[in-house]
Order: structure tokens, then C-alpha cells, then sequence
């Protein structure tokens, strides 16, 4: 008696284990596919950034500020900075190591060539003494020139 228990909690437990990789081969595809698509948009907004005029400047050891930069923009998003008047955008693709800095118009470009695109988000910057600080730099010559 004990060993068809036995047996039956093992069938029980083989046809669980086979159900659920059956599951997970369902699910599968649609993960890759969902995941492919999310590559695809981000190719197609670091194209519309260049194609409307964002700098692309590069990330390395040489440069700790855009380093920490980098780090701090979400991924996906662009995060506008503000101050004294001065509006910028920003972009970071962390698996590149590549910032996109564009400003008003720049944008406004990126938008109208995205007009039937999906767009990626747009949220305000927080703390944005640390952009301010990279883009200062930036422009002072400090660091690599935009996109080398």
C-alpha cells in the first residue's frame, strides 16, 4: 500500500513538473517577442534623438560625471532639466554607455519625427545639479567631445 502511495505522489509530482514546463514554453515566445520589441523602440528613439539633433556623448572611466549621471536617468526615459532659463533633455542607454543631450528645440524635433511612434517616457529631473554639473563640464571641453 505504501509503495502505490509512494508512485502515485511521484506520477503526481512528474505531471506538475511536465505542466509547468509546458507553461513556461507557452509563455516563452511571448516573453522573447515583448522583449525584442522593447530593443526595437529603444533603437528607434536613440535614432530619432540623433536624427533630431541630441549630442550623443559617450561614457567611460575618464568621465565620473556622466558616469554618475548615467546611473541616475531611468531607463527608457527622458528626463528634462531646468534651470536659469535653460531647458535640456537627457537620455542615457546603460548597456551602450552613451547619454543623449538635446535642448528645446532639439526636442521638439525628436517629437515630430516620432509622430507615429511609440514614445518613450518624459518625467522632469529631480536633483539636477548633477546633469547641470556633467553639462558644464561638457561644454568647457572637459571630457570627450559628444559622440566620440
Amino acid at each position: 500500500m505504501k509503495n502505490r502511495k509512494t508512485a502515485g505522489l511521484a506520477t503526481a509530482r512528474l505531471l506538475m513538473l511536465v505542466s509547468m514546463i509546458g507553461m513556461v514554453s507557452l509563455l516563452w515566445p511571448g516573453f522573447a517577442s515583448a522583449e525584442r520589441q522593447k530593443q526595437q523602440e529603444q533603437v528607434v528613439t536613440e535614432y530619432l534623438l540623433e536624427q533630431a539633433g541630441f549630442d550623443k556623448w559617450r561614457v567611460n572611466q575618464t568621465t565620473p560625471k556622466r558616469e554618475a549621471l548615467l546611473s541616475a536617468l531611468p531607463k527608457g526615459t527622458i528626463v528634462t532639466y531646468r534651470s536659469n532659463g535653460k531647458v535640456y533633455h537627457a537620455y542615457g542607454d546603460k548597456d551602450a554607455r552613451i547619454i543623449y543631450v538635446g535642448d528645446e528645440a532639439a526636442y521638439q524635433r525628436y517629437l515630430s519625427l516620432a509622430q507615429s511612434k511609440n514614445l518613450c517616457e518624459r518625467r522632469e529631473g529631480g536633483k539636477s545639479a548633477q546633469f547641470w554639473s556633467c553639462f558644464y563640464e561638457q561644454r568647457q571641453g572637459g571630457g570627450a567631445q559628444p559622440g566620440k
